[in-house]
């Protein structure tokens, strides 16, 4: 029987504590292989490449460019796509969540390019007024990734 509660999300966190620790590695550009998490990346390893693949650092700023190049629109906004529709926003935990990404990516190695789209992301952030319909996750993710953008940006 699955605990429930307080003691399953202690669970999840305690089981994600080795992913948080190697990402931090990659972040911080630290010389970690994935062999040595215990990861097989020959799925996404270039013909050619080294005989241990990429670092993570490398692979952190691959996924880096990825979100700036092509999730990111340029306008403080992020595309949002399911099978059947784009749209593009800067609202809601899908939004919220990569903004959260350029942030902790910015926290981890200061990397200069985050923070002008961060501030750009500010300028689109929700403004939020008393009985506005919305999931109560929609209004807290959208705290939580304007309080990271303020950290990283002052504003």
């Amino acid at each position: 029987m699955l605990p429930s509660g307080r003691l399953r999300r202690r669970a999840i966190a305690l089981a994600c504590l080795p992913a948080v620790a190697v990402t931090a590695f990659a972040l911080a550009g630290r010389p970690v292989k994935a062999r040595d998490a215990g990861f097989s990346l020959s799925a996404i390893e270039p013909a050619g490449s080294s005989l241990h693949g990429p670092t993570f650092a490398t692979l952190a700023a691959r996924s880096t460019r990825l979100l700036e190049q092509t999730f990111y629109t340029g306008h403080g906004l992020w595309r949002m796509c399911d099978p059947v529709v784009c749209n593009a926003k800067n609202r809601d935990w899908g939004a919220d969540s990569l903004t959260n990404l350029l942030y902790f990516r910015w926290l981890v190695t200061r990397d200069p390019t985050v923070l002008p789209i961060l501030r750009t992301l500010a300028g689109t952030a929700p403004a939020w007024v008393p009985g506005e319909l919305a999931s109560s996750d929609s209004v807290m993710w959208d705290a939580v990734a304007d309080a990271r953008i303020y950290q990283a940006t002052g504003s």
